[in-house]
C-alpha cells in the first residue's frame, strides 16, 4: 500500500493508476477555485482577450488558406514605413493606431501603396521641387481607406472642431476641417458650443452637434516638436480607423484650405449691421481723399493695415524669442507701406489694430499721408480692412484672415525660420501663396 502527499492532502492507494487519478482530480478542483482569484488580481479583460484571440485565430486560419499573408505583412510594412517618412510622425500613440488599421485594410493597400511610391519619386524626394497647386496635402490626396462604419451616428472617420484661442484661430481651425470634409469626403461636425466663431458668422455649414462627451472622442494628436498637424490629415483619410477624432491645439493649415478660398469667404460671410458698418467706414475714406485728390492721380488705392499689439510682444518674445516687436514693427512698416506707394499716385491707408494709441505713434513717426483709423468692432474692423485694394498685415492669425478674404496684394512678415515662429513664410510657401498675392518682407529685430 502506498500513502502519497499531494497539495497538502494525504491519499492512500493501492496501485499508482488511481493514485494518479486522484491527483488529477484534486488538481482539477484546486484550480477551479483558485484560478478567478488569480486572474482578478490581474484586472483581465475577458472581453477584449477574446476579441484579440479571435482576429489572431482568424488571421491564422486565413494564413493557412491564404499563400498571401506574406504578401499582405510586407505591403503593410512598406505602407506604414512610407507614411511615416512623408509625414514625419513619430507619436507613439499614432504610429500604433496607423498599424493596425493597415493591418486591418490590407487588402486595400496594394494600389495606394503604388501610388504613395510615385508621389515621393515625384515631390518628396532629395532634389524634389513640390510644385503641386494647393491643397498640398501630406500625402497623396488618393490615399484613403474606406470602413463604412458607424458610430455616434456618423459615419466614420469624424473629426470634431474643437475651438480654442479667439476669432482668428477659430476660423483657421475651421477651415482646416472644411478643407478635410472637401478633399477626403470625411465627416466634420461642430462642438455644441457658442464662441466666437458662431458669434461672428451665421452662414457656417458645418453642422454643429447636438450633444457632446469629450470621452467618445478619440484625440487625433498634435507632433509638438514638427508643429505639424499631420495626424489630423491620416485621421481623415482613413488610416487611423474608423473612429471619431478630436481636433488637437489650434489647426490652422493653409496648406490645404488655400484651395477652397472662395468657398471659405461664403462661410465667412459677415452679417448685414457688419457690413453696413464697414462700408460706411470706407466710405469716409474715400470722401475725405476726395477733397485733396491731385489732377490725374488716377482712382483711389485703399490700403487696409492691421497692426497686431497688446499681449503679442511678450507672446513673441517668451515663445519664439523674438524681441523688441514694436521697433521691427517701424523698419517693417515703413518697406511695406513705399511698396504701394512706389506703385501708385493716389493711395489711402485704413488702420486697425488692438492697441490704437501705440499704433497711432508708430504711424505718425513714418509721416505719411492719407492715414485713417477704423475703430470698430474686432469684426467690423476685419470686414473693412478685408474690403480693401491691398492689405499690409502683421503677425497673427486676425490680419491674416483680413487680407485672405479680401483680394490684390498682402505684404506680411518674414519672422527667422529658426525661431519656429509658424505663422511666417514657411506657412504661405506651403500653401503655394506667394507673389504677386503674397508678398514676404523681412521683419529685422
Amino acid at each position: 500500500m502506498q500513502i502519497m502527499n499531494i497539495a497538502g492532502v494525504m491519499f492512500v492507494g493501492r496501485s499508482p493508476g488511481i493514485v494518479q487519478l486522484l491527483t488529477l482530480v484534486v488538481l482539477v478542483l484546486l484550480g477551479l477555485f483558485y484560478w478567478p482569484f488569480k486572474l482578478t488580481g490581474y484586472n483581465i479583460d475577458f472581453e477584449k482577450y477574446s476579441r484579440i484571440t479571435e482576429n489572431v485565430n482568424s488571421r491564422s486560419s486565413n494564413c493557412s488558406i491564404n499563400s498571401n499573408c506574406s504578401t499582405d505583412v510586407t505591403v503593410v510594412a512598406q505602407f506604414k514605413s512610407l507614411v511615416l517618412r512623408l509625414t514625419g510622425i513619430n507619436r507613439t500613440s499614432v504610429v500604433m493606431r496607423l498599424e493596425s488599421t493597415l493591418h486591418g485594410a490590407a487588402d486595400q493597400l496594394p494600389p495606394l501603396l503604388q501610388i504613395l511610391q510615385e508621389f515621393e519619386a515625384k515631390y518628396k524626394c532629395e532634389a524634389c521641387v513640390d510644385s503641386r497647386p494647393s491643397p498640398r496635402t501630406v500625402l497623396d490626396f488618393r490615399v484613403r481607406l474606406e470602413h463604412n462604419v458607424h458610430k455616434l451616428g456618423l459615419a466614420m472617420p469624424a473629426i470634431v472642431m474643437n475651438p480654442k484661442g479667439r476669432l482668428g484661430n477659430q476660423m483657421g481651425e475651421y477651415a482646416t476641417i472644411y478643407a478635410l470634409r472637401k478633399i477626403y469626403n470625411a465627416t466634420v461636425v461642430r462642438k455644441p458650443v457658442r464662441r466666437h466663431l458662431e458669434e461672428a458668422f451665421s452662414h457656417l455649414t458645418i453642422p454643429s452637434l447636438e450633444r457632446f462627451k469629450e470621452g467618445d472622442w478619440v484625440a487625433a494628436g498634435f507632433d509638438s516638436h514638427r508643429s505639424t498637424f499631420n495626424n489630423v490629415q491620416l485621421a481623415a483619410a482613413g488610416l487611423l480607423g474608423p473612429h471619431p477624432f478630436i481636433t488637437p491645439g489650434t489647426p490652422f493649415e493653409t496648406c490645404i484650405f488655400a484651395a477652397f478660398r472662395a468657398e471659405l469667404r461664403e462661410e465667412f460671410r459677415f452679417d448685414d449691421n457688419v457690413t453696413q458698418q464697414a462700408e460706411a467706414r470706407l466710405r469716409r475714406v474715400r470722401e475725405a481723399t476726395a477733397q485733396v485728390e491731385v489732377e490725374g492721380a488716377g482712382l483711389l488705392v485703399t490700403v487696409g493695415i492691421h497692426v497686431r499689439l497688446t499681449d503679442y510682444p511678450h507672446h513673441m518674445e517668451s515663445l519664439y524669442s523674438v524681441r523688441n516687436i514694436t521697433n521691427c514693427y517701424g523698419s517693417y512698416m515703413k518697406n511695406a507701406i513705399n511698396y504701394f506707394l512706389q506703385r501708385h499716385v493716389n493711395v489711402a491707408f485704413l488702420v486697425a489694430s488692438d492697441d490704437v494709441n501705440s499704433t497711432r505713434s508708430l504711424i505718425d513717426e513714418l509721416r505719411i499721408n492719407n492715414v485713417f483709423f477704423s475703430e470698430g468692432t474686432p469684426l467690423v474692423d476685419m470686414y473693412a480692412l478685408s474690403m480693401c485694394d491691398h492689405h499690409i498685415i502683421t503677425l497673427g492669425t486676425y490680419g491674416f484672415w483680413t487680407a485672405f478674404l479680401g483680394s490684390g496684394t498682402t505684404i506680411f512678415p518674414v519672422i527667422d525660420s529658426t525661431t519656429g515662429y509658424r505663422y511666417s513664410k514657411t506657412l504661405y510657401d506651403s500653401a503655394g501663396l506667394g507673389p504677386p498675392d503674397f508678398v514676404p518682407i523681412p521683419m529685422v529685430q
